[in-house]
Parts: structure tokens; C-alpha cells; sequence
């Protein structure tokens, strides 16, 4: 079964927001048929969902600030954004709110979770001071403390910290420093893995190097290979790059092992103006 999440607003943000699903039973069929889509909850769901050794899904949930001329029309609004765990103890049939967090000094927190073999459940949440973190010990019901979790500096952008299938995790962040912020200030992408559950990172993969690369997503697959997309100049190339690589390769720093690729392009929007004038 494949579920497709999607989020819906006015504008950015209108104060309410809604994370919708459809499902597909037969998605490599020539003509897969989907679900009627439903609505979920409020918010909005930009990461995937992990699922727990008990079975339980979490989907994780950010409800950002509200600005912008629909900002209040639902009765909501907020100086700080917030992030949420939406779980499924059921394969994805329900889902029922759990609890979270205030995210201080956050727009879009872009909350993701990882659970540590405690069973303790981390989320990682973007602010405008930098990354921030908390820690839940019964399944995303109540939430500690936000606090900055130690050497893991990162601009107000999107991360990605995932657990791969070794144990290890990988973490793909900015090369820019902490306090950048615009399109022109995220520089590039690099990798970091940890062998202890985030206390320390090693290696340093660096899969792109250039200006207005952002938003990375995480995969592996079932060889153990790596696969991390992200943007490049959405507003102008509008390109979605792809890297292929393996632990080794982030320890080593370099695309070494003979399955491994740097910045494939998959696709290229042609809608922009920039894109119609080369043309």
C-alpha cells in the first residue's frame, strides 16, 4: 500500500492549514487507482512517517506561524510555530493526534522523528536560531524540553537526520554557516554519519557545493545504497539533483564505492521564466 500525504493552505499559511492522504493498493500497475483523499488534521506533513518497533506509525506534523492576508481567518494564530506527532496504531487506517512542542524563534519547523533504541522518540525541528530538538519517552504523547541538540550546527533551512538500516544515522545538512537564512546564503549539502545515536559525527560527504541548494530528502535501498535528493535554484533552474552513495563514501569524504553517483539530475521544471527564455 502506498501513501501519498499532502498539504493544503491559502497562501502560506491561513492558520489552519491541512495535511490530506490518498492510498494506492496497486501502484505499479499501469493505471494505479487511488483512495479518496481524506483530511488528516491541520498542519502540514513536509517529512515522511517513521514506524515504531511496536508497529505504531508517527507522522510527523508542524502548524507554522501564521502571516500573510488570510493569517487569523480560521480564529488561530501564533509568534511561534508548532510541531506535532500524528500516530497510527492501525497500518494507516486511523490516525489520532498526539502530543508536541512550541518551537521558539520558528516559522516552519519541518519536524522529523527518529526512535533510539531506548525507545525514546527524538524530533528534530528547524528554527531561525538553528536546529533544535526534543525527546519523548512514551510514544510522542508528551514532549521534554526543546533544547540544541550538541554539534550539529545548521542555517534556517531544512535537514535531514535518518536512521539507516545498519543502526547508523546520516545526517545531510548546509555547508553555510548557522546564521544564513535566504535562498542566496544555503550553500551546498553534506553528509555526516553517526555510529551513537546523534552524540557525535563523522565523515563529511560533501554532494554539492554550490548556492540555492536546498531541502534534502533521504532513502536507501535494500543493497544498503544511499540516495539523497534536493533543489538547485528552484525559482530559476528549477532542478531536482540526485546523489547515490554509500556510509563508506561519507567516512571516506569522497564518491568512492562503484554504485556511487554525484548530482544526477532527475527532472527540470520548464514553467519558470528563466527556464521559457532559454528556450
Amino acid at each position: 500500500m502506498l501513501h501519498l500525504f499532502v498539504s493544503q493552505s491559502m497562501w502560506h499559511n491561513d492558520g489552519r492549514m491541512g495535511v490530506w492522504e490518498t492510498t494506492c493498493a496497486n501502484p505499479d500497475d499501469a493505471k494505479p487507482i487511488w483512495s479518496p483523499i481524506r483530511r488528516l488534521c491541520d498542519g502540514a506533513a513536509l517529512n515522511k512517517p517513521i514506524v515504531l518497533r511496536n508497529g505504531t506509525w508517527l507522522l510527523p506534523v508542524e502548524l507554522p506561524r501564521t502571516w500573510g492576508p488570510w493569517s487569523g481567518l480560521f480564529g488561530t494564530s501564533s509568534t511561534d510555530a508548532g510541531a506535532i506527532a500524528l500516530a497510527s496504531e492501525d497500518g494507516g487506517k486511523t490516525w489520532t493526534r498526539r502530543g508536541g512542542v512550541t518551537v521558539p524563534d520558528s516559522d516552519w519547523p519541518e519536524n522529523h522523528f527518529l526512535e533510539l533504541k531506548d525507545g525514546t522518540i527524538r524530533m528534530y525541528m528547524r528554527s531561525r536560531l538553528g536546529l533544535r530538538m526534543a525527546e519523548s519517552r512514551n510514544e510522542g504523547r508528551t514532549w521534554g524540553e526543546v533544547t540544541k541538540p550538541a554539534g550539529m550546527d545548521q542555517p534556517c533551512a531544512r535537514c535531514q537526520v535518518r536512521a539507516l538500516a545498519s543502526g547508523n544515522w546520516i545526517f545531510v545538512k548546509h555547508l553555510s554557516p548557522p546564521d544564513s537564512y535566504n535562498d542566496n546564503k544555503r550553500i551546498g549539502q553534506i553528509a555526516y554519519l553517526s555510529r551513537d545515536e546523534g552524540k557525535t559525527w563523522e565523515g563529511g560527504l560533501v554532494l554539492d557545493d554550490r548556492k540555492s541548494v536546498t531541502y534534502p530528502d533521504v532513502e536507501q535501498g535494500p543493497d544498503g545504497t544511499i540516495y539523497v535528493t534536493h533543489d538547485f535554484e528552484r525559482g530559476r533552474e528549477a532542478e531536482i539533483i540526485l546523489h547515490r552513495f554509500t556510509e563508506a563514501d561519507i567516512l571516506a569524504k569522497r564518491f568512492q564505492s562503484p554504485q556511487s553517483h554525484q548530482g544526477i539530475v532527475v527532472t527540470k521544471a520548464m514553467g519558470t521564466k528563466h527556464n521559457q527564455k532559454k528556450r
